[in-house]
């Protein structure tokens, strides 16, 4: 992955051209009328056709790869040309496809007018390489979408998926295909970040991808009062102030854990801070290393708008050992960020207990974490199904029932939210930090999608 890193600018460009005309603007011999070439109007949707072989032997068919019926992949040139003057030769490409694991023939282009990046033009082509040095294997999009709906729809393993191309390459080739397994888990994983930086973005930014401000790549909930955005110039002066209220959840769930497999050194998240989970960095110097029961994750504390169940940016944090209101005071503190909304109405099922002393919690965390918040600008609330385990003067004082201008909330909808990321707590248990952490933002991010 530290390879891949200083290559993801260049990964990301190449995405956006496919998006575009894919290299169809040039002259094309196959659209003109017959006399003379004009640029092209269509351009296939399938960029990776790999079919099965099968090889007559005088009596019957045999199974035979793509590389011995005679299959070879010409890069850089569309139509199927030949390349005049081949750079490279491979006889040994692999490509992992949606029907199995391939053989195949792959002549890179050495024309004056290609990319002379190997990965480039792999990547031209709709396949994804394994490493942008010397590559010999490459993952299809075909593959990479599908298994990025299937995992964010279903949460469907990385490791069920490639047993079942491993299963289907056996049954046709008679023969076991070579293990890819760690590269259709690197491709996957860095597909989803390229496409998380592609939706906001940071392939039109001047700086690129490292210059993702904090939160930047989360989709963001547009029915929320965004001050300077669905807000006009007299809000804060209206009678109807209750109209303007943002309305949070926060809860803990200890389903999301994380096994010691490995460590944030050896394995960083690529979407550090730039999504929903809180900087990695700024965390540790709110919550300390702690470790509990071979976990260096013991669960997540989460926010969420409880009207519309879209998920905050940095509105997600990690627990080291239970749910410790230092962790849930900075991912909160995370969450609200610099919301400038007159009131902030936060329902907990414990808000009871940690609304005492949050705002003196508050100045204490980093610089990072501070806010516009004061003891004015909050309404503490119980979620309503939750507070029938607490005593009754609770159900006085924080009974949503019982608050001007709420509506019906209930407050339970955080715990809708973790019906459908819990989900995925068994896959991601045994990642490193850093997959994990990428995995669980492109879910949220997913479901919010969804929800909007």
């Amino acid at each position: 992955m530290k390879v891949w890193l200083p290559f993801q600018d260049k990964f990301l460009q190449q995405l956006l051209r496919l998006d575009g005309t894919a290299g169809a603007d040039v002259l094309c011999p196959r659209c003109g009328d017959g006399t003379q070439a004009r640029k092209g109007t269509y351009r296939c949707c399938d960029n990776a056709c790999f079919g099965l072989g099968l090889h007559w032997n005088g009596t019957y068919f045999e199974p035979a790869t793509l590389a011995e019926i005679g299959l070879t992949v010409q890069l850089g040139h569309l139509g199927g040309h030949l390349c005049p003057s081949p750079h490279v030769t491979t006889n040994s490409f692999t490509v992992v496809h949606t029907n199995g694991v391939h053989c195949v023939n792959l002549h890179f282009c050495g024309c004056t007018t290609a990319d002379s990046d190997y990965y480039a033009q792999l990547l031209q082509s709709s396949l994804y390489p394994a490493t942008p040095q010397q590559p010999q294997t490459a993952v299809s999009f075909d593959l990479l979408r599908l298994m990025h709906s299937l995992n964010c729809t279903g949460k469907l393993p990385a490791w069920d998926l490639w047993k079942l191309l491993e299963t289907m390459t056996e049954e046709r080739t008679h023969v076991a295909p070579p293990n890819r397994y760690k590269v259709l888990l690197r491709a996957i994983r860095q597909w989803r970040f390229l496409q998380m930086c592609k939706e906001g973005g940071r392939g039109h930014d001047a700086t690129g991808i490292p210059g993702t401000p904090k939160g930047q790549l989360a989709t963001q909930c547009p029915a929320c009062p965004h001050p300077g955005v669905n807000l006009d110039n007299s809000w804060r002066t209206s009678r109807k102030s209750f109209l303007y209220r943002l309305f949070l959840a926060t809860d803990a769930n200890f389903r999301l854990r994380n096994a010691i497999v490995s460590t944030n050194k050896r394995d960083p998240p690529l979407l550090n801070g730039t999504a929903y989970f809180v900087d990695r960095h700024q965390m540790s110097s709110c919550s300390g290393p702690e470790e509990s029961k071979g976990l260096q994750t013991t669960g997540v504390t989460g926010v969420t708008c409880s009207r519309h169940g879209v998920w905050r940016s940095n509105g997600i944090g990690d627990l080291q050992r239970g749910e410790r209101y230092c962790n849930v005071d900075a991912t909160f503190a995370s969450a609200v960020g610099e919301d400038d909304t007159l009131k902030i109405v936060v329902s907990y099922d414990i808000a009871c207990q940690w609304g005492v002393n949050l705002m003196s919690h508050l100045p204490e965390l980093p610089e990072s974490f501070q806010t516009h918040l004061s003891e004015e600008s909050i309404i503490f609330c119980v979620p309503k199904f939750h507070l029938w385990a607490h005593q009754s003067q609770c159900h006085m004082l924080y009974l949503f029932n019982f608050k001007p201008g709420v509506g019906r909330t209930h407050g339970e909808t955080i715990e809708e939210n973790w019906s459908v990321s819990n989900c995925a707590a068994m896959q991601t248990k045994m990642m490193g930090p850093g997959a994990r952490e990428d995995t669980l933002n492109d879910i949220f991010n997913f479901h919010n999608k969804c929800t909007i």
